[in-house]
């Protein structure tokens, strides 16, 4: 039998860090995407000089209140430009909610919990 698997570059530089694929598709600005109402799937978002992949925009998040994804990426949009003077230099904890939805607090699997030069 042979295989039609193609082979793929490794995503592993000699560090050992996974690199994650450029994603391709259309990119709109904060300013676009402040306007959409209600989109579903993926798209990229231009957010300063960097391009963000953003998936599942119509996932929601909280059942009850019925809001997605997308309005918390929205909200925090809006709220940044107010919120983030006084972000800076301030360390940064993770919750992540990956199948249910009680959160875990914690920090990176690294231990880095510095804060990105952007913010």
């Amino acid at each position: 039998m042979v295989s039609r698997k193609t082979e793929r570059p490794s995503l592993k530089k000699e560090t050992g860090v996974k690199q994650t694929r450029e994603k391709t598709g259309q990119t709109i600005s904060v300013e676009e995407f402040l306007k959409l109402k209600k989109p579903k799937g993926d798209l990229i978002l231009a957010v300063d000089a960097e391009r963000v992949s953003l998936t599942s925009l119509d996932r929601v998040y909280w059942p009850d209140e019925k809001l997605t994804k997308f309005d918390l990426i929205r909200y925090y949009l809006e709220i940044g430009p107010h919120i983030l003077p006084f972000l800076k230099n301030r360390p940064n904890a993770s919750i992540r909610c990956a199948v249910s939805s009680e959160p875990r607090v914690g920090v990176p699997p690294n231990g880095d919990i510095s804060v990105k030069s952007s913010v």
